[in-house]
């Protein structure tokens, strides 16, 4: 089950304003990398909602994270509060707040 039409514009518009906030005015070329932070933020929240606490390998891999903005999106959540991360042995564990 995907996310909700409320809920997918939510997260949008919660990207669009951290961007705004946070660089001021903004072409809409500026917006793409601000929208792909968003879209993987919604999708780490959705896998961890669905899944539980994952590692963050098993989760990248879920949510097929590519690049630096699977890495930005988490830090987004973790500075936001909603997620909870953990050292294991060698990783990280994931899990919301």
């Amino acid at each position: 089950m995907g996310l909700t039409i409320e809920e997918d514009i939510g997260q949008m518009a919660g990207a669009i304003w951290y961007a705004l906030n946070t660089h001021g005015e903004l072409s809409l070329a500026q917006l793409t990398i601000e929208e792909d932070i968003g879209q993987m933020a919604g999708a780490i929240w959705y896998a961890l909602n669905t899944h539980g606490e994952l590692s963050l390998a098993q989760l990248k891999k879920l949510v097929e994270g590519k690049g630096p903005i699977f890495e930005w999106a988490i830090g987004w959540l973790a500075r936001e509060g909603k997620v909870v991360l953990t050292p294991k042995k060698r990783s990280l564990s994931i899990r919301l707040k």
